[in-house]
């Protein structure tokens, strides 16, 4: 049995945005129809270096309780309870029954999680 490894490993830019940068040739449009325009930029560059994360995910920099899917991109959520969250999240619930209060970010990233905090 042959694994097939693609060498070097292609990346894609995940970003969602209003506008496509001028240089992407492949811009896709996420939700047709809906109330806010969101596109992506589909292009694949065949590199080892993916370069850096352009959105910042919702929690911060760090996740030690990361929940994803098993897609490619994955779908991450970060379960951390912290004493306040990061400036990138959308959707920041306060945990009940925490003293000192304790929040986590509801916010769902498309990528990798990002590395662990401890």
């Amino acid at each position: 049995m042959s694994v097939l490894k693609i060498y070097p490993p292609r990346w894609r830019c995940n970003d969602e945005v209003k506008q496509c940068a001028a240089a992407c040739e492949n811009c896709l449009r996420l939700v047709p129809g809906g109330e806010e325009d969101v596109f992506v930029c589909d292009d694949w560059y065949p590199t080892t270096d993916p370069g850096p994360v352009c959105t910042p995910r919702p929690w911060g920099d760090c996740c030690d309780k990361a929940f994803c899917t098993r897609s490619l991109p994955p779908i991450c959520q970060c379960a951390d309870e912290v004493a306040s969250c990061a400036a990138a999240c959308k959707e920041c619930d306060m945990v009940e029954s925490s003293a000192p209060p304790r929040f986590i970010c509801r916010d769902h990233f498309t990528g990798e999680p990002g590395p662990k905090c401890a």
